[in-house]
């Protein structure tokens, strides 16, 4: 339970508009917007760097 939320906490540093939506979602949504927002953030990332 403790790594759901580091994940949570991880999702709405990069994706704070799904904040009100956050507590109602299952584990396998949580799962999906965390990978939608770790591409999110590598993307940011890689633009970053050029």
């Amino acid at each position: 339970m403790k790594f759901v939320k580091k994940k949570i906490e991880f999702i709405l540093t990069i994706m704070p508009n799904v904040a009100k939506i956050i507590d109602h979602a299952t584990e396998e949504q949580v799962d999906k917007l965390y990978q939608q927002a770790q591409e999110k953030f590598d993307y940011e990332l890689e633009e970053g760097l050029y």
